[in-house]
């Protein structure tokens, strides 16, 4: 596939998109607009060993997977793969297009950012340093384009961080835009307009999250 081209709450409210309902219910920790759905977690730690997959729509299987592998790995113990269709994208603008690294805060994820490309490596991140997942403070973005149940894709976010000490990687939360990738691309960190929440329905739902001990 060819693609052309302070603080994190300040940030995500900066970035907000204009709102309009009518999206259905959603699980209780989501929140939508026309544009993006968002999902805010339970900061999920996953331990030496372990993984994570996220189903970023609820279609019923998962869309990406990160694992924390051993200390048996040569480059770093973090690996962020796309499941069933899902492309894991990277940064070029921080090195080769064969690791996946990490996008900031405001950075364009589609078409119009000349620095994204489909990762050709299988989701291995490049050593961790504070400008690639490996900054607690200050978690980073991984790009995905992933395709919903109906053959479509979209563009969307997944927040990481890597805690070189602890050995522990951290998902803190992701989102989506719900328009087709050709049309409208996402900005990493970008949520609903908080004032947009009141009209959209909301309900109780799974929120297609699951971890898996190796």
């Amino acid at each position: 596939m060819t693609m052309q081209a302070d603080s994190h709450d300040s940030t995500k409210r900066l970035m907000a998109y204009t709102a309009a309902a009518g999206l259905g219910a959603f699980g209780a920790a989501q929140s939508a607009d026309a544009a993006i759905i968002h999902v805010d977690i339970p900061d999920e730690v996953i331990v030496e060993g372990a993984e994570f997959e996220i189903n970023m729509d609820s279609a019923g299987y998962a869309d990406v997977k990160i694992q924390n592998l051993d200390v048996g790995y040569s480059y770093t113990r973090l690996r962020l793969r796309g499941q069933y269709g899902t492309n894991d994208l990277t940064n070029t603008a921080k090195g080769s297009a064969y690791y996946v690294r990490s996008f900031e805060a405001g950075d364009i994820i589609g078409v119009a950012n000349p620095n994204l490309a489909v990762t050709s490596g299988v989701g291995h991140v490049a050593k961790n340093d504070a400008t690639n997942f490996a900054n607690p403070t200050d978690p980073q973005y991984l790009g995905v384009l992933f395709k919903d149940a109906g053959g479509d894709q979209h563009w969307g976010w997944v927040r990481i961080s890597f805690d070189e000490v602890a050995n522990e990687a951290t998902v803190y939360e992701y989102a989506y835009e719900t328009d087709l990738f050709t049309e409208t691309d996402i900005v990493a960190g970008a949520v609903p307009e908080p004032a947009t929440l009141g009209l959209l329905a909301a309900g109780l739902g799974a929120l297609g999250l699951r971890r898996r001990t190796a």
